[in-house]
């Protein structure tokens, strides 16, 4: 039966609407809202209640495609700005991140990767040996190489989740 009427507890009317209560929808949602606009979010369930709310929180660039790399780039960044710029706490750490390799066929292939990652401005460090060894020593003895990125990170899904909903 078709109302004019919206669901109790929800406005009868707003600018924008935004579906989904995960990653995208709240801040899409907090963005609008720091630009003025009247916003309502909408979920099925309740907001962080799925997948964004139950995720390893990793943010690490090495592992995007190179075609992504800008744009993972652009999402550390915001992740960091929540908390520098916003004051919300999200969890957000930025302490770098390893890629291992323990066969020739992965040290090719991050060999490989890397040179395509410089092409596009990627940085990171290059480790193999007593340089790797004195960055990670809890590494097993199979771990032949690795690069290290000083952007990769993280952030809490139980810290930002609630802290975005706020």
């Amino acid at each position: 039966m078709a109302t004019d009427e919206a669901p109790a507890g929800l406005p009868d009317k707003c600018e924008i609407a935004v579906v989904g209560g995960g990653i995208a929808g709240l801040s899409t949602a907090l963005f609008l809202a720091q630009a003025g606009r009247d916003v309502v979010l909408l979920d099925k369930g309740s907001p962080w209640g799925d997948s964004s709310g139950a995720n390893a929180g990793t943010l690490s660039l090495q592992v995007k495609r190179t075609e992504m790399f800008e744009m993972g780039s652009t999402s550390i960044d915001l992740w960091a700005a929540f908390g520098a710029e916003m004051g919300i706490d999200v969890g957000f750490h930025q302490p770098g991140g390893l890629r291992v390799a323990e066969t020739d066929e992965q040290v090719a292939f991050l060999r490989e990767y890397g040179a395509e990652q410089e092409a596009v401005g990627f940085e990171f460090e290059w480790l193999e040996g007593n340089e790797l060894r004195a960055l990670a020593p809890w590494l097993g003895p199979d771990v032949r190489a690795a690069t290290f990125c000083a952007a990769d990170g993280y952030a809490s899904p139980l810290i930002a989740g609630p802290s975005l909903v706020a």
